[in-house]
């Protein structure tokens, strides 16, 4: 039996698979994320995540799985990965008889590629990583809202506020022409709860919230499917700036992925696709030269799948996954 364990800075989920892929045994946690939890909490998480998972497909808690693959928020650097590893084996060696530990990007790649992929995130924040069937890997954005998150739903919903600020100070750059902002301004009064930007600025400051600053974005989407011409531009730059993220690891493509590459979809903003897909569609078809085909795709099952697949490569374990089984393929762009 082989163990996947994909765990973010919000929940954990894990899957237990026969040698054939199919999930026997599932359970849900907390966070696993150690620079929320803290090292020792993460690992003590991880280990209960594997009891009860355990408990759920029937197998005994002293019979260690054959593997166990963890893709974890948060364990980018080798040596969170080795205390990861270390320690759930030195406390807890009935667990699993072999494990392995990589980024949570990885589990998402991997739960939808078999030879390697790009994941574009896209939610409260973005990032872009390549990883080659070599395991060598390339990675643009993941900084944050202070130096990046571009295409992402806070880098969309301060896109369209600040448009909204700009226009009532009379600001514009250069030759630029500032939109009409009636929707934008009565959809953040509504949402935030204000009467005028004065009352915003403990939202900006004291009160401030990123996950709820982004959740804007949805109001945002709402507009730009009413036909609001300021949020339509809105999205339609954050669908350039994906496609610049994409482009920015595009030169790094090996092997199969200069014929086809997989780019999991990963993210709230992807719901939007839409609104946005032309847009991305025209960076890639101009920047993007090193490979002949792009499929974009929403994984359907847990990144903890891809951590299965993982650990069992790692520790040379059977393990067969159909990855085809685990996609809804939101378009293919046919490039050159």
């Amino acid at each position: 039996m082989i163990g996947g364990i994909e765990g973010g800075g919000t929940k954990t989920t894990m899957v237990i698979m026969d040698a054939n892929g199919v999930v026997v045994g599932r359970s849900d946690g907390p966070a696993t994320n150690h620079w929320l939890v803290g090292m020792d909490t993460t690992i003590e998480r991880l280990h209960e995540l594997v009891v009860k998972a355990k408990q759920d497909a029937g197998i005994p808690e002293s019979d260690p799985l054959g593997a166990l693959g963890m893709s974890l928020s948060g364990a980018d650097h080798i040596d969170a990965r080795r205390q990861i590893k270390e320690g759930l084996m030195s406390r807890f060696p009935n667990d699993a008889k072999a494990s392995h530990v990589v980024s949570d990007t990885y589990g998402a790649i991997f739960t939808v590629c078999d030879q390697g992929g790009v994941v574009l995130i896209a939610g409260t924040g973005s990032n872009c990583t390549l990883v080659n069937a070599d395991g060598s890997q390339a990675n643009c954005g993941g900084w944050g809202h202070m130096m990046g998150d571009e295409g992402a739903a806070y880098h969309i919903a301060h896109m369209a506020l600040k448009t909204v600020f700009d226009s009532l100070d009379n600001l514009v750059f250069g030759d630029d022409t500032l939109l009409p902002i009636d929707y934008v301004e009565a959809a953040m009064k509504r949402y935030f709860k204000v009467e005028n930007r004065k009352d915003m600025l403990p939202h900006l400051y004291a009160k401030f919230d990123k996950s709820f600053f982004a959740g804007f974005a949805v109001e945002v989407a709402k507009g730009a499917e009413s036909g609001d011409k300021l949020c339509i531009d809105v999205f339609e730059r954050a669908g350039a700036y994906l496609g610049e993220h994409l482009a920015a690891v595009s030169p790094a493509f090996k092997d199969s992925l200069t014929e086809r590459v997989t780019i999991v979809c990963e993210g709230s903003v992807w719901k939007s696709w839409k609104l946005f897909e032309a847009k991305f569609t025209e960076v890639v078809k101009r920047k993007v030269k090193t490979t002949k085909c792009l499929e974009l795709a929403r994984p359907t099952v847990s990144a903890a799948h891809g951590a299965a697949v993982l650990g069992a490569r790692e520790a040379k374990v059977p393990l067969t996954v159909d990855v085809a089984q685990n996609k809804a393929v939101l378009a293919t762009i046919t490039l050159g």
